[in-house]
């Protein structure tokens, strides 16, 4: 099988799926990107990966007759985080399976209906429902892509669950959970980059607020602010005023290697996650969930609906709604349901949502489209999306 997948760069969270790919399928496996990994992201962890035998950047032009080629040469193409028009026309003329994949279209809350008329006419049909009867079919690496392409009447009966796949690594939870069983407190942990989507306030004001009424909590928060940002600064800045205030259940980290959160992760009861609408997808929701976190999550997150069943594996708590977290945070004092969503978090990545699993069902799911069969998953990666209720 010949794969081409094509994407703007890199990332750390796709890596594991690209390597277990090439690993399988060798020199017929190509990893095309569109750009060189900009300064800031080289700054906060990006590696240039310019060593990889299967990436090939397009941005060179040596390479560009030779991408064209492979685009029509290939079983399948995959296209996400970029959109070349010219790359997509070759494909389309060889009517063989190409695969787009996406996080959610439209991360702004506005309604579809205020749009231009133009857009609705022009850019929607363009870039999605030209596709509808042709060999196309979509990824949706965000839960909210199925709900963008009922209002787009695009892709019906096409989306597939995806995401992205930092890497896994099996523990035992037994001793995890005996590990934790020691701590002083029930300990929170909330990790993201210091930017204003991601709501530190929330957290924070949940926590102060169970803290004050005398529950045994406290929140550790990983992540500093991107360099030069004001923005950033600013929402960094706040989260250590909030340290000084309230040190016995509050402790500000700033950047840790990421070899530090996993191990505060494995240390930590208890993953909180406050982003709103404009995260995408949200991997460290993937990373606390392999390391046995018991984990409460923003319901408008991008993974959220797919990684989490509610009361199951995981919480979901209302987007923005300090009052809805606590709650959940509250729940979560019980050690014995700690340890349930704990459990269950950790077996849902182990069985279903890790790198290598993902992998060997995006094979699966390739076969059987082009075979003009469905997917055989139920649930998991590249199992049928459908619209959030």
């Amino acid at each position: 099988m010949k794969i081409v997948f094509i994407t703007n760069m890199m990332n750390h969270h796709q890596k594991p799926v690209a390597d277990y790919l090439y690993q399988k399928f060798g020199d017929n496996y190509h990893f095309v990107t569109t750009m060189p990994i900009p300064k800031k992201f080289l700054n906060v962890g990006y590696k240039n990966n310019d060593d990889c035998p299967y990436i090939i950047p397009l941005y060179e032009e040596k390479n560009k007759m030779l991408v064209e080629q492979m685009v029509v040469d290939a079983d399948v193409v995959i296209m996400g985080g970029t959109h070349i028009e010219t790359l997509i026309d070759l494909r389309v003329k060889t009517g063989r399976l190409l695969l787009f994949y996406s996080e959610r279209w439209h991360k702004r809350r506005r309604s579809y209906l205020a749009l231009p008329l133009r857009y609705l006419n022009g850019y929607v049909y363009h870039r999605f429902t030209r596709f509808n009867h042709l060999n196309t079919y979509l990824l949706c690496a965000s839960s909210f892509v199925p709900n963008d392409c009922r209002w787009a009447f695009a892709f019906k009966g096409k989306t597939y669950k995806w995401g992205y796949f930092p890497p896994f690594k099996e523990i035992d939870m037994d001793s995890v959970l005996k590990k934790r069983a020691e701590n002083d407190f029930v300990e929170l942990l909330y990790v993201a980059r210091s930017l204003k989507l991601k709501h530190p306030e929330l957290a924070i004001k949940a926590v102060q607020n169970l803290f004050k009424q005398g529950n045994n909590v406290r929140l550790t928060m990983i992540g500093g602010p991107f360099d030069g940002n004001k923005q950033s600064e600013k929402v960094f800045e706040y989260c250590k005023q909030q340290e000084k205030m309230t040190p016995d259940c509050l402790r500000v980290l700033g950047a840790v290697d990421n070899a530090s959160v996993r191990e505060i992760m494995l240390k930590s009861d208890v993953f909180v996650f406050t982003s709103d609408r404009n995260e995408g997808w949200g991997a460290s929701l993937n990373e606390a969930m392999s390391s046995g976190c018991a984990c409460i999550v923003s319901d408008a997150i991008g993974s959220s609906n797919f990684l989490i069943e509610d009361g199951v594996n995981g919480l979901l708590f209302k987007n923005k709604d300090v009052s809805s977290l606590a709650e959940k945070i509250l729940m979560t004092l019980n050690v014995d349901y700690r340890s349930k969503l704990s459990r269950n978090a950790y077996q849902t990545m182990l069985k279903e949502w890790q790198p290598n699993i993902a992998a060997e069902r995006l094979v699966n799911l390739i076969q059987q489209l082009s075979e003009g069969k469905d997917t055989i998953y139920k649930s998991g990666p590249c199992s049928k999306a459908y619209p959030v209720k």
